[in-house]
């Protein structure tokens, strides 16, 4: 079984820029300033992060 740490990696490998996101609450919380300019690396995540991606720095476009 991959940890977080591993999801993460192969976010970043792939060149999408993954956040780490709290597990508290409903799960979506990012509980840093500035998260939205930060590439955060591996060992930013640990087993109480949920991974959400940073589309704008990611390079990529959200369609409903």
């Amino acid at each position: 079984m991959n940890t977080i740490k591993e999801y993460a990696k192969k976010y970043i490998d792939m060149k999408v820029v993954p956040i780490p996101v709290s597990k508290v609450g409903d799960g979506k919380g990012v509980l840093l300033d500035n998260w939205q300019t930060i590439y955060f690396e591996e060992n930013d995540f640990n087993e109480n992060n949920n991974i959400g991606i940073n589309l704008y720095l990611s390079k990529l476009k959200h369609c409903d």
